[in-house]
């Protein structure tokens, strides 16, 4: 229904709604709090990403440009400056906050098709790591763009990854139904 949704799950008897966001024209896909937890980004079909105040419910800031296509998902690094944003046009981008501009272009991996391939940061934020419907998983350098590894994953598309910082592992999860665990030496 195009609307962002925030709840409180810690309510007692139930889940109970705080407030609910309007302002994308479709499918809203991603979505991530900022560390402080007062800001909300969220990622859209539309190809648009809304800050939102979580407090007020006001969207205080819109990215909406050639640069950005259709959302599948949206990270923020641990120190909430950079934004990496996995779009359905073959590209994953790192964008500048301050600046509101793209710093980094990852390309390589496919992701055009109906599925909802996502994104996330490495080890460190040295890295960029995400899926692909070839059914690999493509491992970035975060300043430089390169594909450092491409890691034969699954026998589907690669949905999802995330990255266990304490203990070394990458987790995929793909269309072939399976979930993956990876030891990674980051060192």
């Amino acid at each position: 229904d195009k609307r962002v949704r925030l709840w409180d799950v810690g309510a007692g008897a139930g889940a109970k709604l705080l407030g609910s966001f309007s302002g994308h024209e479709s499918a809203v896909t991603s979505v991530c709090f900022n560390p402080a937890g007062n800001l909300l980004i969220s990622g859209a079909k539309d190809c648009k990403v809304r800050f939102w105040d979580v407090r007020s419910g006001l969207c205080i800031k819109v990215l909406g440009s050639p640069l950005i296509g259709e959302v599948s998902s949206v990270a923020l690094d641990s120190c909430a400056q950079a934004m990496l944003l996995c779009c359905r046009d073959n590209a994953n981008r790192l964008w500048d906050l301050r600046a509101a501009k793209p710093l980094v272009t990852y390309k390589g991996h496919h992701n055009t098709a109906a599925n909802f391939v996502r994104a996330r940061f490495g080890p460190n934020d040295e890295s960029v790591i995400g899926g692909s419907e070839d059914g690999f998983v493509y491992l970035w350098g975060a300043q430089t763009g390169a594909v450092l590894h491409r890691l034969g994953a699954h026998e589907g598309a690669v949905y999802d990854v995330d990255w266990s910082e304490r203990a070394s592992q990458l987790a995929t999860c793909s269309h072939d139904g399976t979930v993956r665990l990876r030891m990674w030496d980051s060192a």
